[in-house]
């Protein structure tokens, strides 16, 4: 972005927390956008439901259903405040129709209100709002807040999900139909927005260029250094909704030559997997994002054993770029995504051809000019480069509205 340029305030609403732990496309773009605009960072506001869990565990939230009570503003970082509305919503997802409709429109005026409140704190005069995924608690902020440009940043498909199913695809739709913009991190995201709405754009994605690259080989995390080499290595949320449990069952069992990392928490299916008795495996649990690097230093090889289904076949896994700039021999599943790679990364559709990409990812030569190629790529996959492309567009729709 040109400095001096894009001076708007920023308001952004969506489902991930500022501290999520496994990094957020939403959190980065925030710091680009705070390098010229204020930003106010709105955490996503607890409902009856999931405090009534914690209750249960002994975990009781301090939030209150009241206005202001447990309201905190926290400036984090130049031009960045972070909101905590203080609020507990009514859980309402086992409603449908016009019900839902009502209840969700009352939840919504409750959040705006808290969030009047942190606009009339920081002084938000001429604002935008960008809502990233959030089709629930977004629905209504359009018509609440009045924003001068009303932003819907679709990053994932999320209406096959199963909490999303019964209400998800009309939601999504509506809010598709009134957003001024809406900007995608992938093309099939984009070519799905546009059915709805024809001010949709594809701004590509980021990754963590942060992460530090320049880690030798010989450096390896305390919990790997007896194990042996090639490592096989994983990192992110390991999720049978979007892995392939089934196939890395079969192929970890079949290749016990190998040693295989799973870096990052296990949800049911895999914490109750074979995988888990397997002599070869390693799974680490969550690991901060400081010490992700050292872990995909050490591996020789890095996966995406991701399903294909309507839930991931339209994504951006932005760790595929993070392992690349390692120059790592990455083995993925073949989507619309990877294809744009070419042959830069492994491709499979099947457990053999798995197998082979695998054997092949291992043989790679250490000085191929892939992994100058590869770390090239994803150098270009900044967030500065993706929100210079919304910025651009937001000028052009301006001028032309």
């Amino acid at each position: 972005m040109k400095e001096n340029r894009f001076k708007y305030d920023i308001i952004i609403v969506g489902l991930q927390p500022w501290d999520v732990a496994l990094g957020s496309n939403c959190v980065d773009m925030a710091k680009i956008f705070s390098k010229t605009c204020r930003v106010l960072y709105v955490n996503r506001a607890s409902d009856r439901r999931t405090e009534l869990k914690k209750w249960f565990i002994g975990n009781t939230s301090k939030q209150s259903g009241g206005k202001r009570k447990g309201y905190k503003l926290s400036n984090v970082q130049t031009n960045i405040w972070v909101f905590d509305t203080g609020l507990v919503l009514e859980s309402i997802n086992f409603f449908k129709g016009g019900l839902f409709n009502y209840l969700l429109k009352r939840n919504c005026k409750k959040l705006a209100a808290s969030i009047k409140f942190a606009i009339t704190d920081l002084g938000f005069k001429d604002y935008l709002l960008f809502n990233d995924n959030d089709f629930f608690q977004g629905q209504f902020l359009k018509e609440e807040l009045s924003p001068r440009l009303y932003i819907y940043y679709l990053r994932d498909y999320l209406i096959n999900q199963p909490y999303f199913r019964k209400n998800g695809s009309i939601m999504e739709r509506k809010l598709l139909e009134k957003a001024d913009l809406i900007f995608t991190n992938s093309n099939y995201l984009q070519r799905y927005a546009a059915t709805y709405n024809s001010s949709s754009f594809y701004i590509g994605q980021g990754c963590n260029l942060n992460i530090t690259t320049t880690i030798e080989n010989t450096v390896e995390p305390k919990d790997l250094v007896e194990i042996k080499k090639p490592i096989i290595g994983y990192v992110g949320n390991l999720v049978t909704l979007r892995l392939d449990l089934s196939l890395l069952e079969k192929v970890v069992s079949n290749r016990q030559e190998l040693s295989w990392v799973f870096v990052g928490p296990l949800d049911d299916g895999f914490a109750k997997s074979k995988l888990r008795k397997l002599p070869n495996v390693i799974f680490t649990g969550h690991k901060s994002q400081v010490d992700l690097p050292i872990y995909i230093s050490s591996f020789d090889v890095c996966i995406n054993p991701q399903l294909l289904n309507e839930t991931t076949v339209g994504n951006y896994p932005r760790k595929i770029d993070e392992y690349m700039l390692f120059g790592k021999p990455v083995v993925a599943r073949k989507t619309e995504f990877t294809q744009e790679l070419g042959d830069l990364i492994y491709q499979y559709e099947t457990e053999d051809e798995f197998l082979q990409s695998l054997d092949h990812a291992i043989a790679e030569d250490a000085s191929s000019l892939k992994i100058h190629q590869r770390k090239t790529i994803a150098g270009s996959h900044t967030w500065d480069n993706s929100v210079k492309k919304l910025v651009e567009t937001i000028e052009t729709f301006e001028k032309s509205n």
